[in-house]
């Protein structure tokens, strides 16, 4: 069964409860199914794996919300980079670009279960690759692949104080077999 860490639905909900503010989220709260809103209005331990559900519940609240520009994805991406890696997971980034490129996968192993396989590697100097393969009934939107791409883009920039470009290039969202990011510094 695929499961998210709940530092990751901890950080979505403090990015929602920056960008919106709590009455906000509470109205769109009232509103949505009773599971979708069970899922997250919760407590939800930072070290603890929950259901991926929990973050397609989390989807659900963010369209509710409204105003999501095509932009929201990659700012979340970059708030929940900040989040885990200034925060309780300060320890997982290292202070070298090629070798934080190495440990992506491990590291995407560390928040996600049985969701995907993640291969990432360098392609130069100052480039690198990072590929999903989602599992059967694990589908990413797009406004998740935004939000993985800037993850892994601010985690290299916090990993060697670089300022990183990414592409998206090949995307299950839009019928490929995979998800490419690719990025540069």
């Amino acid at each position: 069964m695929a499961d998210v860490k709940g530092v990751l639905v901890s950080g979505t909900r403090a990015f929602l409860l920056n960008r919106y503010g709590k009455p906000a989220i509470d109205r769109v709260l009232a509103t949505m199914p009773s599971t979708d809103s069970a899922r997250i209005n919760r407590p939800f331990l930072e070290s603890s794996f929950y259901p991926y559900a929990t973050m397609e519940s989390m989807t659900v609240l963010i369209h509710g919300l409204g105003s999501i520009r095509r932009t929201t994805g990659q700012e979340l991406g970059r708030f929940l980079a900040e989040y885990v890696f200034k925060g309780p997971y300060k320890p997982m980034l290292t202070s070298d670009v090629p070798r934080m490129v190495e440990k992506i996968a491990a590291i995407k192993d560390f928040f996600y279960r049985d969701t995907n396989a993640v291969e990432s590697a360098m392609t130069g100097d100052a480039s690198a690759k990072v590929i999903y393969r989602y599992q059967n009934g694990v589908r990413p939107t797009k406004g998740l692949c935004r939000s993985l791409g800037a993850f892994w883009g601010h985690a290299l920039e916090l990993s060697g104080n670089v300022k990183v470009s990414a592409t998206h290039p090949t995307c299950m969202a839009e019928g490929a077999d995979r998800c490419e990011f690719v990025y540069a510094w």
